[in-house]
């Protein structure tokens, strides 16, 4: 966390989910165009990476909320799962956002904790741990280039 704000400045929660959304569609084009396995988890350490921050805001220390062995075997399906429920996420967090945060905040918990549990799941149908993979992901990041948006977010160079 302290890497990528000093290395991208603040961002909104709703920016975040944004971006999630960008990383959780690149994971589903990965999956659904057959791409190698470490490519697919890597995606996937990208997306629980962008959601770190949510954990933040929502006052999670331990956002990867512990490993837990897959129970669906079915990628195409935990990404679609994932896609729900990253959805239910930025619906709560917009309204967090904008003051709203009764029973939004316990409901974005949910649907963080059913996110990154679904991300789990998928790095572990490849027989991956996903804590390890952000570890991987994480020292790839901090070697690349960055073009910065402005929003608290960037694109290495080369991105396309």
């Amino acid at each position: 966390m302290e890497w990528k704000l000093s290395t991208f400045g603040r961002s909104t929660p709703i920016r975040q989910m944004a971006r999630a959304t960008e990383e959780l569609g690149e994971l589903f084009r990965a999956i659904t165009s057959d791409a190698a396995p470490e490519k697919i988890v890597i995606e996937a350490a990208d997306v629980a990476l962008i959601l770190a921050d949510i954990g933040v805001l929502l006052g999670t220390a331990d956002w990867l909320f512990g490993a837990r062995p897959p129970r669906i075997s079915r990628p195409v399906r935990l990404v679609t799962y994932t896609v729900t429920q990253l959805g239910l996420l930025a619906h709560e967090v917009e309204m967090i956002s904008s003051g709203d945060a009764g029973r939004s905040q316990s409901m974005a918990l949910s649907a963080l904790r059913a996110v990154i549990g679904a991300l789990q799941e998928l790095v572990g149908c490849y027989g991956h741990d996903l804590k390890l993979a952000i570890d991987a992901k994480m020292a790839i990041n901090r070697g690349r280039k960055w073009t910065l948006d402005g929003t608290g977010h960037g694109y290495h160079q080369g991105a396309i």
